[in-house]
């Protein structure tokens, strides 16, 4: 029988292949000039969504009826479904066809599925404990707020034309940073069970999506960003570890 520590050392080698494919991916992109980077990452950021719905919806239908698994699995895969319909509404209307007035509507729809991953999880936590221990309760807070804290720091100390896209943008860096938080905190409940690796696995990709999250609402809010951002590769590494960890949590039940 696996220990947690070797089960961890198993789980993080498909996950680090992926991110050392997407970096060496990217930078080839970057070095060979008939490469559109900009295309490349119009599609990679539409598509990754839709394969993590798409295998969200397959594991809940694997699960039937669960009450549990079923159901929160369906809830990660609509909410990346609007993911998927949010990018795909964003660069189709407002970056190709200049219609500023469907970004709102993008945003909307990206924003709500921070809200689906906080739901998917907390049916999971909720169904296996009645009462978190308090430092799990204290890391649903300090996680969240020392995130928002350095992000905000940081932008502050840098030249800002208008803060309301500082306001803006922090929504977006909040509510990925509360995910982060109830992603470790499932990670903890976890950890002895047989979902150990699956829910490393998860928050990994929770991780470096919360990452991409970052350093895009930074490049934005400065008005910096470009499709050569490195945001880009973490936005679809993210949703490509967590497909993994759907395959994980699938063979561990």
């Amino acid at each position: 029988m696996l220990t947690f520590s070797n089960q961890l050392k198993e789980s993080y080698k498909v996950p680090l292949i992926i991110f050392i494919a997407s970096i060496g991916f990217y930078v080839t992109s970057i070095l060979v000039q008939p490469l559109d980077l900009s295309i490349i990452s119009r599609v990679s950021v539409v598509v990754t969504p839709l394969i993590i719905a798409v295998s969200s919806v397959l594991v809940s239908r694997y699960y039937g009826n669960s009450k549990i698994f079923g159901k929160s699995y369906l809830l990660l895969g609509i909410g990346h479904f609007f993911a998927f319909a949010g990018e795909l509404i964003y660069f189709h209307y407002v970056d190709s066809l200049g219609l500023k007035s469907y970004e709102i509507l993008g945003d909307v729809l990206i924003f709500s599925t921070y809200f689906f991953m906080m739901a998917h999880i907390i049916l999971n936590i909720r169904y296996f404990v009645e009462k978190l221990e308090i430092y799990q309760k204290l890391l649903l807070v300090v996680i969240p707020v020392t995130v928002i804290l350095v992000y905000s720091l940081v932008l502050m100390n840098s030249q800002l034309e208008n803060f309301n896209d500082f306001y803006y943008y922090l929504a977006f860096v909040s509510a990925s940073s509360v995910v982060l938080g109830m992603a470790t905190v499932g990670f903890t409940l976890f950890r002895t069970t047989a979902l150990t690796s699956a829910w490393f696995v998860l928050l990994l990709g929770i991780t470096i999506g919360t990452f991409g999250d970052l350093f895009y609402n930074y490049a934005v809010t400065l008005g910096v960003y470009s499709f050569s951002d490195f945001s880009n590769v973490l936005w679809f590494t993210s949703p490509l570890i967590m497909v993994y960890a759907l395959y994980k949590h699938q063979k561990s039940i």
